[in-house]
């Protein structure tokens, strides 16, 4: 289709809007937006000039503003991803120092666990000397951040630290790095304790000379007492009768005689009274 000789041209105004849009694309942002603004230069000179043959201001406006605002995502943009990626590698070289304690340590270790215990040293010359080659094939001497690695060794534990450099944008110092270990020895056993001597209860019958003198013979068991029938009195027959409420006067005699029987009766012998 051919174009109208008095109508104006939109080509060069055209090419500028798409530039402007096209820049507001991440990957080639800049280029577009380069081309965009040269092409935006070129329509409005030629508009400028001859206005009968070219014509389309405003979107020669639209192409420079799309193609500003596309240089303006791109500064941003890289901006962000420069500071992640600054942030990234410092994260990074965090880690490598750790890393690198962790190697001296793991050497530490291997030392404690052949010797029974940890060097006695300060400095990390001091410590790759040591350790070299026997317990670390290649003893790190820097962290992540080129800086010296600290070592404070004794006995009975070491402590390795270091200091990273201030994060971007900060000039503060963060908290060092540091790594601590430490080790006892296991605790001697406790003496033995005696048995108590054994003790006579409260209330047991103290030991005997003869028992002292080797001769263990047992106290006899208490024996259970003898009931043995009540004496009687030098009473008549008629006021026991009385008293007992006129029982049978054999009763009394019976009594009387077994009474009497009783006190003739030499020690040490049974009792010749009838069981009643």
């Amino acid at each position: 289709m051919k174009r109208d000789p008095g109508t104006p041209s939109h080509l060069f105004a055209n090419a500028a809007l798409t530039l402007g849009v096209l820049s507001l694309l991440p990957p080639l942002a800049p280029l577009w937006a380069a081309l965009g603004v040269v092409a935006a230069l070129l329509a409005g000179a030629l508009t400028a000039r001859s206005p009968e043959r070219y014509a389309g201001r405003p979107k020669i406006w639209a192409g420079v503003a799309l193609c500003g605002l596309g240089a303006i995502l791109f500064i941003g943009e890289s901006a962000l991803f420069l500071h992640w990626k600054v942030r990234q590698q410092y994260d990074q070289r965090v880690d490598v120092s750790t890393l690198r304690m962790a190697e001296v340590s793991q050497a530490l270790e291997r030392y404690r666990q052949e010797q029974g215990a940890y060097p006695d040293l300060k400095g990390i010359a001091a410590a790759r000397t040591l350790l070299e080659p026997n317990y670390a094939r290649d003893c790190p001497v820097t962290d992540g951040f080129g800086g010296p690695l600290s070592v404070t060794s004794r006995p009975d534990g070491f402590e390795l630290s270091c200091q990273p450099p201030p994060q971007p944008g900060s000039q503060q110092l963060p908290a060092p790095l540091v790594l601590r270990s430490s080790f006892l020895p296991a605790p001697p056993a406790p003496p033995e304790q005696e048995a108590p001597p054994d003790q006579t209860p409260a209330g047991a019958a103290a030991k005997s000379p003869s028992t002292e003198g080797g001769d263990a013979t047992p106290p006899a068991a208490p024996s259970a007492p003898s009931r043995r029938p009540p004496r009687t009195t030098d009473t008549s027959p008629s006021d026991y009768a009385r008293a007992v409420g006129g029982r049978d006067l054999a009763r009394v005699s019976t009594h009387r005689r077994a009474s009497t029987a009783e006190e003739t009766m030499p020690p040490d012998q049974p009792d010749p009274s009838p069981a009643r």
